[in-house]
């Protein structure tokens, strides 16, 4: 599928809420155009509205305007650097990132690995970096994504407030929403959430609160 196309699917996911779908499609992106940076930070926005500030961490790493939280989460979860040329995905040369920082930061994760395993490693060669501490290593999942996180990464699509009632932030309780405008931004989302208290609404409208 061409990747504008494959970028359009991405957009009718997470409008329609299915995020865990949208993200899989922006993971095989990445992995089809390594060197697209536009493509990890876009699959980094997705892991924020799981609350994942690791895997946030790990799409931006090559961003010189990167999250210092976000990165320090990334480097702890992925706590070797095999780990981290593992988790980075890349392909081919370092020459080939679209930026000089991008480059070094590559350049810098090799260079560890090989001195840490005590020979050269190759993006291209899994096996020249495998065999360290990373050896048993399996990618963390992410927590479930919370509504807090989708409309606020979504921008709410909609001309009035999203207000999730009496929650924090990431929080995790039964959730209930109230003065959603538009209320086709919750349809797709009402199925997969506990205790979501009333019916998912599949028209425009004023703002109202579901029970």
């Amino acid at each position: 599928m061409p990747l504008e196309e494959t970028l359009a699917r991405v957009e009718a996911d997470l409008t329609a809420g299915r995020v865990p779908v949208a993200r899989q499609r922006l993971r095989g992106l990445v992995s089809s155009y390594p060197y697209d940076l536009t493509l990890r930070r876009r699959l980094a926005e997705v892991y924020r509205l799981y609350g994942d500030a690791a895997e946030a961490g790990r799409w931006t790493y090559l961003e010189e305007d990167r999250d210092a939280d976000e990165t320090a989460a990334f480097e702890a979860r992925y706590g070797s650097p095999g780990w981290r040329m593992k988790a980075l995905g890349w392909r081919g040369p370092e020459t080939m990132a679209a930026t000089a920082f991008a480059e070094g930061q590559l350049v810098a994760v090799r260079t560890a690995c090989a001195e840490e395993l005590g020979h050269p490693v190759d993006w291209d060669d899994p096996d020249s970096y495998r065999g360290g501490p990373d050896e048993q290593y399996k990618e963390a999942p992410s927590e479930p994504w919370t509504v807090g996180g989708v409309l606020a990464g979504a921008g709410c699509l909609v001309g009035g407030p999203c207000v999730p009632r009496d929650l924090g932030e990431g929080s995790r309780r039964p959730l209930r929403l109230t003065q959603v405008t538009r209320a086709t931004v919750i349809a797709g989302w009402c199925p997969d959430l506990p205790n979501a208290g009333g019916p998912c609404v599949r028209r425009s409208g004023r703002p109202r609160t579901l029970p």
